[in-house]
């Protein structure tokens, strides 16, 4: 037989040196894959009888993946079994195991089905290995489909067939079935080990499901399966994708007691979940535990830890961070310098941001779109307006292409300090690149116009955009329409008015904003009307009249009221009952401009505080005194007094009027966040903040100016009646 021919040559070396032999002119071949007849050649060689030894050939078989050569591992087989060798278990379980070790998930299944159909014999291992495969190519599919043809074969399944196939289902983003094959392995009363449990755990953590990864502790825990950092890590990594810091920590704090090591993955993931909480003083914390651990700081934990400066509003923390970074030799990487930017951008502090952008330009780190983003935001939060012309001339020098949120932000850095033209020409430049309704920065432009007494030109500019907008012919924008009646019926007493491209409602005081939309849009989704969107808010304490738009976010509905509120063409109109006698008689109007900085919590709205501050945005609220009261007390006690106001914020910050007021020694009543010291005494006649808006003028779609009325609600006029008028003269 010629194929037989060269295995009577003369003695050759050991298997194992023949087996390096082949390996090192396969490596020598490089991107060259060998045919069967190249392949042949090299065999005999360097093995000469020894390739029909079972040992040998299994070892060439397993040292492929060393040099990644898997995709010649069907040649080679059809090369030992021409040459007499016949194909088992075992060649077929380390041609296979190769393939997962190289992560070549097709070939590994390509070669089991060439295995099957030449009716090798497979087994446990043969098939565990090619599910393995699939595991490390995040193939859940085919690894089910695997289990599922050992079952139809009668190979046996065990704990490691799971465990490979429940961790390919949380790689690949199926929860569902992970859990379903946990359920499978109870009913075949398949052992769970602690591989099986870190594999559930990180199926929860791909998906942020932090209660369900807790609860696979709990259960290893009754089981008595030992815990290992591994599984702790990714219950860890669960709790930061499901915004769970508080519960982070505390598996931080069990690894402590268990006294498993705490690795630099253990940190990154805890200070990560800090940051997303806006606990960035923990994190920073977790960072010195590392030092104190001797726990290597590595580039992902920092960025980790400056993300939640950024988050937490810490900019001078995230600079300390930067130094710190130097000093222990870590080089800064683009995400390091965005999120420090975006730290200073949340602190108003733009020159800052413009620092080290420039110091990224010096040190040769990459500047990405996001990176001039938070700079150019920050020029727009901070006043930086100055700054933004060179910022877009420098992305164009780097060949950066610009976003919306670039021209977004550029446009109302503008439009706060630039000459309109200016503004105008970049609005200009922007719809011409993206065509579709962007009520944000159409705003900016009409803001800028109307700063520069161009009155006429910002309300021709809104009406041909409107125009414009309801010309498109996009399937992405909704046709505003009419609320279906049974709508109306389900949200009244709350509904005030309906336009043909916005609702009003009155949000009643302890509802948020987003409760009161979710629940009028569920209605409206169960009825089969239009999509609705949210263009304003109002604090959760705060009531009275709120804006809905009938269409979806980028509709010309939705943007035209957006573009209304950004451009300062919505008037409302709030009434406040504040502590203390406002200066003048009743009647008398006045103005509080003073910027405001706002440091927001990242889980509510409603525990954020603005206070004034140069560093701050604008801010402007016209007063108009209504009347003074007092609150007659126990006899030989000094009254109260207090002042009714009506309050017509011109520019839109959070906490606006509250933080104005409080400003001036006025906080308004109830106020559980500018008025702490009197909140006991006031809630006694007073049980919410008495802060409601009571009238909204806007233009419709159709261009017909709307003005809404809220009336006070009763709880209100029940806490004025508990107070006496009082006459400004009498009191002094």
């Amino acid at each position: 037989d010629s194929d037989r021919c060269f295995l009577s040559g003369s003695a050759h070396p050991t298997p194992s040196r023949m087996v390096d032999q082949v390996i090192r002119e396969l490596e020598s071949l490089a991107g060259h894959v060998a045919d069967e007849e190249e392949m042949g050649a090299i065999l005999q060689r360097h093995l000469g009888r020894a390739a029909l030894e079972l040992q040998t050939a299994t070892s060439l078989l397993s040292r492929m993946q060393s040099v990644q050569r898997t995709k010649e591992l069907a040649v080679v087989l059809r090369c030992l079994q021409r040459f007499g060798l016949e194909l088992n278990v075992y060649m077929a379980s380390a041609a296979i195991t190769a393939c997962r070790k190289c992560c070549e998930w097709a070939q590994a299944v390509h070669l089991l089905g060439d295995f099957v159909a030449r009716h090798v014999e497979t087994n446990t291992v043969t098939y565990n290995a090619a599910v393995s495969a699939c595991e490390k190519g995040r193939e859940w599919t085919t690894a089910l489909g695997l289990l599922a043809d050992m079952a139809a074969r009668h190979v046996e399944m065990d704990t490691v067939s799971y465990n490979a196939a429940v961790s390919a289902c949380g790689k690949g983003g199926s929860l569902a079935r992970a859990l379903g094959l946990l359920g499978d392995m109870a009913a075949c009363s398949v052992e769970r080990n602690a591989i099986t449990y870190s594999a559930a755990v990180s199926a929860c953590a791909e998906e942020g499901k932090w209660v369900e990864a807790l609860g696979f502790l709990a259960e290893m825990t009754a089981s008595r399966v030992e815990m290992e950092t591994i599984t702790l890590n990714a219950a860890i990594s669960a709790c930061e994708k499901g915004d769970a810091w508080a519960e982070a920590l505390g598996l931080l704090g069990e690894m402590g007691k268990r006294r498993l090591e705490k690795t630099v993955i253990t940190y990154s993931a805890a200070v990560s979940a800090c940051g997303k909480g806006g606990e960035w003083a923990r994190a920073l914390g977790l960072l010195a535990s590392m030092v104190e651990g001797r726990v290597e700081l590595g580039i992902v934990t920092c960025n980790a830890a400056v993300s939640a400066c950024a988050t937490g509003g810490g900019w001078t923390s995230a600079l300390w961070l930067l130094e710190d970074m130097a000093v222990q030799r870590l080089e800064r990487n683009t995400i390091t310098c965005s999120a420090a930017i975006t730290a200073f951008e949340r602190g108003g502090e733009w020159a800052q941001a413009c620092a080290l952008l420039s110091d990224m330009a010096a040190s040769r780190v990459e500047r990405a779109r996001i990176t001039y983003n938070a700079a150019i935001l920050a020029c727009a939060k901070g006043g930086g307006w100055g700054q933004v012309a060179g910022l877009l001339a420098d992305m164009a020098a780097c060949r950066i292409e610009k976003g919306e949120i670039t021209y977004d932000s550029a446009i109302t850095a503008c439009a706060h300090g630039s000459t309109w033209q200016y503004t105008l020409a970049l609005y200009e430049e922007y719809r011409l690149r993206f065509p579709r309704p962007a009520g944000m920065p159409l705003g900016s432009v009409i803001h800028a116009c109307r700063s520069a007494s161009s009155w006429a030109l910002a309300c021709a500019l809104l009406t041909s955009e409107r125009h414009r907008w309801l010309g498109l012919d996009n399937s992405d924008l909704d046709s505003a329409s009419s609320l279906p009646p049974q709508v109306l019926d389900e949200a009244d007493p709350h509904m005030l008015s309906q336009r043909q491209s916005f609702v009003v409602v009155l949000k009643p005081s302890g509802a948020t904003t987003e409760q009161l939309f979710e629940q009028l849009a569920s209605s409206v989704r169960v009825h089969g009307g239009p999509a609705l969107t949210v263009v304003s808010r109002l604090d959760s304490p705060t009531s009275g009249a709120l804006v809905i738009a009938i269409g979806s976010p980028t509709s010309a509905s939705a943007s035209h009221v957006r573009a209304q509120f950004a451009g300062r063409l919505v008037a409302k109109t709030y009434l406040c009952l504040c502590s203390g006698i406002c200066p003048g008689s009743i009647g008398s109007r006045g103005v509080r401009s003073a910027p405001l900085l706002v440091l927001k919590d990242p889980q509510s709205s409603d525990r954020a505080h603005a206070h004034v501050s140069t560093s701050g945005r604008e801010a402007v609220t016209q007063l108009h005194v209504k009347a003074h009261y007092c609150l007659r007390k126990s006899p030989g006690s000094p009254s109260e007094s207090f002042t009714l106001l009506e309050a017509r914020p011109l520019t839109g910050r959070t906490h606006q009027i509250r933080a104005h007021l409080a400003s001036l020694g006025r906080p308004l009543v109830s106020d559980p966040v500018y008025a702490t010291q009197a909140l006991a005494s006031h809630a006694s006649w007073c049980a919410r903040l008495f802060l409601h808006c009571i009238r909204l003028t806007l233009c419709d779609l159709d261009g017909i100016i709307c003005r809404v009325d809220a009336p006070p609600s009763p709880d209100l006029f029940r806490a004025l009646s508990t107070l006496s008028k009082l006459d400004v003269e009498q009191k002094k």
